[in-house]
């Protein structure tokens, strides 16, 4: 996602892991466990994605490029 001024949630709860240490689903590339909240996380890539997660009250992943410097990655509880 790129970044911009619009802010649809907030986080909850930010989790300490990292996306690429948690284990993943055989059967689903955009969704891996986290051992520390015993929680599935759900990759978010997009607004839309971003919305439907919300409204599941799931964990996410979320990784926005920021044209100013590094991509910035957030993880955790939104509600």
């Amino acid at each position: 996602m790129q970044l911009d001024n619009n802010v649809i949630c907030r986080f909850r709860f930010t989790c300490t892991e990292h996306w690429g240490d948690l284990m993943p689903f055989a059967d689903d590339p955009t969704k891996r466990f986290c051992a520390v909240c015993k929680t599935p996380v759900h990759l978010t890539s997009s607004y839309e994605e971003l919305a439907i997660n919300i409204a599941a009250k799931r964990c996410v992943a979320i990784f926005l490029a920021n044209p100013d410097g590094p991509t910035s990655e957030f993880m955790g509880d939104i509600c």
